[in-house]
């Protein structure tokens, strides 16, 4: 929820990095241990206050290089069903959704954050929880993928384009390793749709005054944050055929098509 300027410092003490500044000051004058606080990670349609960015800020900082760098990417990998999988293809559709909804949900950031002992040390000091701070990572970063489009992207074409594959996916009742080999591999391509939808859905609910903050701290997030929010959101499962077309040119000396010898045997199968 958008909150207005007027109610930004009044609303304070009930934001989740309240705590965060409240710890630092503490830290400062000497104080001992405080019971860790409890609150609600924030969500990534939320408007960032200035005031939750300089506490981020501030906990980032405590951290030694390479601060958050070397967090692996929380995004799953593209389908890759194996051949043998004997569920139907509208199953596997529906596992492969319910991968990508929990992809974003802080518990499982949290939990590799939670085994990185010099992590838990600074947020402990600064009276801030995993789940929160991760809150703060998830939400940043994805404002740092959305500042990677333009702002006229056509979400709502490439999502409308999806949906009428996902939904033939979530339809399609044969058993995976039943299909034939182009099948199969047809049936993987299609899948990716799954993912470019869900990135879609999410980066199209991001605040515009998330991204113009990201923009304006280009450089000290690209120092502290993940790796994986520096990279084209879109890269790994852009259709390159589709929005490049075909990467050559047959030339008249290549001869017919016809006269091509192949084997099922000689295929090598992508994803």
């Amino acid at each position: 929820m958008v909150r207005n300027d007027s109610h930004q410092h009044s609303d304070f003490s009930r934001t989740p990095l309240f705590g965060v500044l409240t710890g630092l000051t503490l830290i400062v004058s000497g104080c001992g241990e405080d019971p860790a606080i409890v609150g609600e990670a924030r969500k990534l349609d939320e408007v960032i206050a200035s005031s939750e960015w300089d506490a981020f800020v501030q906990v980032v900082d405590l951290l030694p290089d390479p601060r958050l760098k070397e967090l692996p990417d929380h995004r799953p990998p593209l389908p890759q069903w194996q051949s043998e999988r004997t569920l139907p293809v509208e199953e596997l559709a529906a596992e492969e959704r319910k991968t990508l909804l929990a992809a974003w949900e802080p518990a499982k950031l949290a939990r590799e954050l939670s085994r990185n002992r010099v992590i838990v040390k600074k947020l402990r000091q600064a009276q801030m929880s995993v789940d929160q701070f991760v809150g703060m990572v998830l939400s940043v970063g994805a404002a740092m993928q959305r500042a990677q489009l333009q702002d006229d992207f056509a979400f709502d074409d490439l999502i409308r384009r999806g949906d009428e594959v996902i939904h033939d996916l979530t339809q399609d009742r044969r058993l995976f390793a039943s299909l034939a080999l182009e099948d199969r591999h047809r049936v993987l391509d299609e899948a990716v749709w799954l993912h470019r939808v869900d990135r879609a859905r999410r980066l199209q609910t991001i605040p515009t005054e998330n991204v113009a903050l990201v923009k304006q701290h280009g450089e000290w997030l690209k120092k502290a944050m993940p790796a994986a929010f520096l990279a084209h959101p879109f890269d790994k499962v852009a259709d390159l055929l589709e929005e490049q077309g075909l990467p050559f040119v047959e030339l008249p000396e290549s001869g017919s098509d016809a006269a091509i010898e192949w084997s099922p045997a000689d295929a090598i199968v992508g994803r």
